[in-house]
């Protein structure tokens, strides 16, 4: 699992306004969204942003073909990441 994560309040209402590749030449195959603000239903735009980062890893793709770049609102004072496993 690929996933980017950059901290930036984006003024967007739908995921698909959205194009974004990085340098490899991959484009990513899905976008979440995380802000305290969100409703936390599935992250795809910013109204439904998840409100942890650890639910937007949860519901990122964990296939190795897919890229999956996470938006983080600066809005949050912190967050708190626990990862584990590979």
């Amino acid at each position: 699992m690929t996933i980017a994560i950059e901290e930036r309040l984006l003024l967007l209402e739908e995921q698909h306004n959205i194009n974004f590749g990085l340098m490899d030449g991959r484009a990513y195959t899905a976008t979440l969204f995380v802000s305290p603000d969100g409703d936390n239903s599935d992250g795809t735009i910013l109204r439904k942003a998840f409100q942890t980062i650890n639910a937007a890893l949860d519901a990122a793709s964990t296939d190795a073909n897919d890229l999956t770049l996470i938006y983080i609102s600066p809005h949050a004072t912190y967050y708190d990441i626990n990862l584990t496993g590979t």
